[in-house]
């Protein structure tokens, strides 16, 4: 009786980890794109807005950023299967890169015609939707991650707050760089209080 008892155990601490280094994978998903942007405040400070530089940089930032979550998505899938969980499908995949197109018209064509030339309230709206649109993409393919919650939460709401301000470019810059901080920590504390269960 004490084999198959010590086995059953030995197989939920396995599914744990498997389970904490998806969690892990999509915590280094958001800190890859939070290095990004944090660097590229950085050297704003030696270019000064220069719109040559930033098209280069996001360009080359947006490449790499495809090959990274790309590489991550699909460990994230393998562990996915391995748990048993729905097979991804290219859909969606699709369905993601569809969120970020509809983020972008939304965020940097459609609010700036609509509402306001703010630059920040539109960086916010184009963070919260393509974000929010990933999240549903993702949930109803395997599972509906809360700890993803306040990547697009905080930038929604921060959005209504930088109406408020003449020019909320940094600001936004700054309420992001806290939102996907707070998701990275969420992803990893619940990884480690998977493992330690």
């Amino acid at each position: 009786m004490e084999q198959p008892e010590e086995l059953r155990e030995v197989l939920e601490r396995v599914e744990r980890k498997i389970l904490a280094a998806g969690k892990i994978y999509s915590a280094m998903n958001f800190a890859y794109w939070l290095a990004v942007m944090s660097l590229f405040y950085a050297i704003l400070a030696f270019f000064g807005p220069s719109g040559l530089m930033s098209i280069t940089y996001w360009i080359g930032a947006m490449v790499v950023g495809v090959i990274v979550s790309g590489a991550l998505f699909r460990k994230i899938m393998v562990i996915a299967r391995l748990r048993g969980e729905k097979e991804w499908r290219r859909g969606v995949g699709i369905a993601i890169a569809a969120s970020w197109i509809a983020g972008a018209i939304i965020g940097f064509y459609a609010i700036p015609v609509l509402l306001t030339q703010n630059f920040g309230v539109a960086l916010l709206s184009f963070i919260a939707v393509s974000i929010f649109g990933m999240w549903l993409s993702l949930g109803f393919s395997e599972r509906f991650d809360l700890e993803m919650i306040p990547a697009f939460a905080i930038p929604a709401l921060g959005s209504l707050a930088a109406f408020q301000l003449e020019d909320a470019t940094v600001w936004a810059g700054f309420v992001i760089a806290a939102a996907f901080s707070i998701t990275i920590l969420l992803y990893l504390y619940s990884a480690f209080r998977t493992i330690g269960d």
